[in-house]
């Protein structure tokens, strides 16, 4: 009767077996591309950050100590949307700090170009090249070519493990990272192309107040030209009381004055008659 029970008993385990759907650990190979190294100048001077990224480093650290909560990516987008809200004099401090290194990293680069280190690097650089050039005119010396144990490039790893979801996890966020910095330097460069077409607005609006500065300034110098030489030839032959000295071409301006001031501190009325007869006779126009 046991042997009955144990039968049927390991005829039901079998048959509970059958129907469970058997784990199975997949494999998969993530296979990175493997990217093409480039030689870094470690000697040479590091570019300059421009405003924006000096914006963001002087902001950072403040605002994520003020938003402990908030994520990198909602931090920068946060700076971001001050910055430009950022008023002009206050952004141009770190435009026009960027600017300077900008110019001191020009000149220490050109310095820079005529040592010796340079010269090396440069020589490192087309060596690389020429070896990069042959392997993809020869693929087989590519095979050859022992695998790099600077990374990985094949990894094996179990699917929906911990380790694949924790790589699937880092990979995206270095994606969202990148595309992030991507963005975030569009911007800068879309802040930067409104401002240069701000300021070329301003210069085509300055030079034409300008050009039309100097059309008015031609016409009345002109016209004041033409009444002195009408109150030359008016007053140049009236005798006026205190023998006053007849004008010249050169004291005019003076002369007229002289008259304005006599005829404010005079009571004489014969002097006001010569003088309105006088200028009666002068066309302004």
């Amino acid at each position: 009767m046991k042997e009955i029970e144990n039968t049927e008993k390991s005829a039901q385990e079998e048959s509970s077996n059958d129907n469970e759907v058997p784990k199975k650990s997949y494999k998969i190979n993530v296979k990175g591309k493997r990217r093409k190294k480039c030689l870094r100048d470690k000697a040479a001077p590091r570019p300059p950050l421009s405003g924006y990224i000096r914006f963001l480093n002087d902001r950072r650290d403040q605002f994520r100590s003020e938003n402990p909560n908030m994520s990198f990516a909602e931090v920068t987008k946060v700076l971001a949307t001050e910055w430009n809200q950022l008023p002009a004099d206050k952004k141009q401090q770190y435009l026009s700090a960027a600017e300077q290194e900008r110019e001191k990293y020009v000149k220490e680069l050109e310095a820079y170009k005529k040592t010796d280190a340079h010269r090396n690097f440069v020589q490192r650089k087309l060596k690389k090249k020429k070896v990069h050039t042959a392997e993809k005119e020869n693929p087989e010396l590519e095979k050859e070519k022992p695998p790099s144990d600077d990374g990985k490039t094949v990894f094996d790893i179990p699917i929906f493990s911990e380790e694949f979801l924790n790589f699937n996890k880092a990979r995206e966020s270095e994606l969202r990272y990148l595309r992030k910095t991507v963005t975030d330097q569009e911007q800068e460069v879309s802040i930067l192309d409104k401002h240069i077409e701000n300021l070329n607005v301003g210069i085509n609006k300055l030079t034409d107040n300008t050009e039309i500065a100097k059309y008015t300034y031609e016409i009345d110098k002109e016209h004041l030209n033409y009444l002195r030489s009408k109150f030359l030839e008016a007053l140049a032959h009236t005798s006026l009381p205190g023998n006053i000295e007849s004008p010249t071409i050169e004291t005019i301006d003076d002369y007229v004055i002289h008259l304005g001031k006599l005829i404010k501190s005079s009571t004489d009325p014969s002097l006001i008659a010569i003088l309105k007869k006088a200028i009666n006779k002068i066309d302004v126009i």
